[in-house]
């Protein structure tokens, strides 16, 4: 029932940005993005995946020209004890929409993005069966679980191009997990992205633009 669920709701976000996305002006410019993303769980470590993106500029009448929508997911993993009886491999799958700012620095072709999402998350954890304090190395244990997920972040872009440019991003990001196999509450931790945007319709605004 609670996959279900999160299906249900990830496909709504996923489908609502999409529509929005379709009432923007072409000449508005549509961009994708590709990045190595890095995520910390607190008790549950760090993990390192890859994602991709999709943005966009606001239509003119928001009164908005630095902002862009954004919808992201990306996959990431972890393996702990690699080779060991205790070996445990984490999966987390993040789905945030969320909205960006940019501003031109003092290069024409740098700018200081500021950005905050909020969405779901699946998080996936195969390991050693626990009975309490007790660890049985002969069985496995898997947990599926997903729930609510944000984060805020802070970074830079740099344009290569019209079509291209790069960027980098460092931020907090916290996920409220309620499963009892996982350590309960908000998992918080620094998180890292860095990759590529591209253009997909339109052109990246003149260098110059403010």
């Amino acid at each position: 029932m609670n996959n279900e669920i999160f299906k249900k709701t990830v496909t709504v976000i996923i489908f609502s940005f999409l529509m929005f996305q379709g009432g923007l002006p072409v000449k508005g410019a549509l961009f994708t993005s590709l990045h190595g993303t890095s995520v910390n769980l607190g008790e549950e470590g760090t993990l390192f995946g890859g994602g991709v993106s999709l943005s966009g500029m606001l239509p003119s009448r928001f009164m908005l020209p630095n902002f862009y929508p954004y919808a992201d997911t990306a996959i990431l993993t972890s393996v702990e004890d690699q080779g060991n009886p205790s070996e445990t491999v984490r999966i987390y799958a993040p789905f945030s929409a969320g909205l960006s700012y940019s501003h031109r620095l003092f290069a024409d072709r740098l700018f200081a993005t500021a950005a905050g999402e909020a969405g779901l998350y699946y998080f996936r954890k195969e390991g050693p069966k626990q009975y309490g304090a007790y660890t049985d190395f002969s069985q496995t244990e898997t947990i599926n679980t997903w729930g609510p997920r944000g984060s805020i972040n802070i970074g830079l872009l740099f344009i290569l191009s019209q079509r291209t440019a790069l960027f980098a991003r460092a931020g907090y990001g916290t996920s409220l997990f309620s499963d009892e196999r996982v350590e309960e509450g908000f998992l918080s931790g620094f998180c890292f992205r860095a990759g590529i945007r591209m253009t997909v319709s339109g052109k990246n605004r003149s260098l110059l633009y403010d």
